[in-house]
């Protein structure tokens, strides 16, 4: 099984969904597979495994044409699910919620300022679009029937779903929670960036009876940075107990994060994001000020 053969099965359709699942059945069998899942064509094939995870993730992301095709080929075997941090060509992170075979819910984040075109079923029909930063409702245009296109901002996120689609908080980050209360994005900018231009944008992505999601984007400005320190003081008693994406220190309300390995490093106008699930007690009101600092 060969990473071209998976990726050829990539087209989309009911077809093509199905013949992908079955190329992706004939790889994960006892006989073909070692315990710990390397590929056993004879003595081992790295590409039959490559070509697993990437045929899996042409089936439920293209980027060909200029486009994000969301689902394109999504086989009835998966009939509900959710997967998050896939990558789009032109700079694009997507996480996608579906259910009964139907899609529930699309997160786009870009990084950076442009024009996105999304293709998917979904747009056939009712369905809502806001930017889940500024919770703002973006203008967009209809080229096709089943696409819909419009101007993204370096950092945003773009949440389109059918109408009653409870936001997955696990679409945009890697925790999993349950919450019981969805609210529109709380969001404080940051203020008198430093001398790089660089900014850190704070918002409320979802919130629950005691605790809440937040998540932070760093977006270079004109000249690209090595790394980056964001900080704020919390204004009521919030605790941060999980963190991805940066590394955190909190001393009372002050909390101080610093840039990971893999997200330090951005080109002029390029963003990173981290994310944090928090406690609470009482009100959740945003950072009046976030300061963020590069290198």
């Amino acid at each position: 099984m060969t990473r071209r053969r998976l990726l050829t099965a990539g087209a989309a359709g009911a077809g093509a969904a199905a013949r992908a699942y079955k190329l992706l059945r004939d790889l994960v069998r006892t006989d073909r597979l070692a315990p710990n899942m390397f590929d056993l064509h004879p003595p081992f094939q790295i590409d039959g495994n490559f070509g697993a995870t990437a045929g899996i993730a042409e089936m439920l992301l293209h980027s060909h044409n200029g486009e994000l095709h969301l689902l394109p080929a999504l086989p009835s075997a998966w009939p509900t699910g959710q997967v998050a941090g896939l990558r789009g060509r032109g700079g694009y992170t997507v996480g996608v919620s579906w259910a009964g075979g139907q899609a529930d819910e699309f997160l786009v984040r870009a990084d950076r300022d442009g024009t996105v075109k999304l293709r998917a079923r979904l747009f056939t029909g009712s369905y809502t679009i806001v930017d889940v930063v500024d919770g703002t409702t973006p203008v967009t245009t209809r080229p096709e029937s089943d696409v819909v296109q419009l101007a993204v901002r370096a950092g945003h996120t773009y949440r389109a779903a059918r109408p009653g689609a409870t936001p997955s908080p696990t679409l945009s980050a890697t925790p999993t929670v349950s919450p019981t209360v969805s609210t529109s994005p709380t969001v404080s900018p940051s203020s008198s960036p430093p001398q790089s231009g660089a900014r850190a944008v704070y918002a409320v992505t979802n919130s629950w009876p005691g605790g809440f999601q937040g998540e932070v984007t760093v977006i270079a400005g004109s000249s690209p940075i090595r790394g980056w320190t964001v900080s704020w003081t919390f204004p009521d008693g919030q605790v941060i107990n999980q963190m991805w994406g940066g590394s955190h220190t909190q001393s009372g309300a002050k909390v101080t994060v610093a840039n990971v390995a893999h997200n330090g490093a951005l080109p002029a106008g390029g963003s990173a994001s981290f994310g944090f699930i928090a406690t609470l007690t009482g009100a959740n009101n945003p950072p009046s000020d976030i300061d963020c600092t590069t290198t």
